[in-house]
């Protein structure tokens, strides 16, 4: 849900660090399910979609706890 498609950045990584110092670095995506909780009944629950409805209850107030990080946690040179 971060609007980056996981298959695109590892193309556009690899491009990138071709014929550079980087090239040969590799690159790790660790991808973290969408997990939501429902306003009306606290129900947390993974998300399939933008706009899952909660499965307890049908609701459609959903807050979204995890799923939209991108964060790069290191970068280390060889």
């Amino acid at each position: 849900m971060t609007a980056v498609e996981p298959e695109s950045l590892r193309f556009c990584f690899e491009a990138c660090v071709k014929d550079t110092p980087m090239d040969g670095a590799r690159l790790d995506i660790v991808e973290v399910p969408v997990i939501g909780r429902c306003s009306r009944c606290a129900e947390e629950f993974r998300m399939d979609g933008l706009l899952s409805p909660c499965p307890a209850c049908g609701g459609s107030s959903i807050v979204r706890l995890t799923g939209t990080e991108l964060k790069v946690v290191s970068i280390t040179a060889a």
